[in-house]
Formats: structure tokens, C-alpha cells, sequence
């Protein structure tokens, strides 16, 4: 019986993939971009703010949501 391993089945090389979006899917994919910028932005503020708070985001993520 032969074992699987994992490592022998993963390829080590990545791949560049471009990808064309039309202007509206630009936008989109800015606005998409941007939140995620402000959330990372605002929750690395809220902890440094607040040392005794835990980095968990289900903890600190009904206060950004709601900000």
C-alpha cells in the first residue's frame, strides 16, 4: 500500500495570473480594497488604543462595523 504525501502533490512554483476588470469592476475592486484598508487600519488602532483588549475579531468587529 502506498501513503500519500502531501508534499510530493503540491507544486512549489506560483503563478502570475492578470486579469482585465472593465471600469465599473475597477471600482468595485477599489471600494472592496479600501474597506478592507479601513478595517485593518481601525482595528490596529483600537488595539493599540486599548492594551487590555484581545486581538480577536469577532471581539472587535461589531464596533467597527457599526463605526
Amino acid at each position: 500500500m502506498s501513503e500519500f504525501t502531501e508534499s510530493a502533490a503540491t507544486p512549489t512554483q506560483a503563478r502570475k495570473i492578470r486579469v482585465y476588470p472593465t471600469k465599473d469592476q475597477r471600482w468595485i475592486l477599489r471600494l472592496w480594497f479600501d474597506t478592507a484598508r479601513w478595517c485593518f487600519n481601525e482595528t490596529a488602532a483600537r488595539l493599540k488604543a486599548s492594551p487590555e483588549l484581545k486581538a480577536n475579531w469577532k471581539g472587535i468587529k461589531t464596533a467597527i462595523i457599526h463605526a
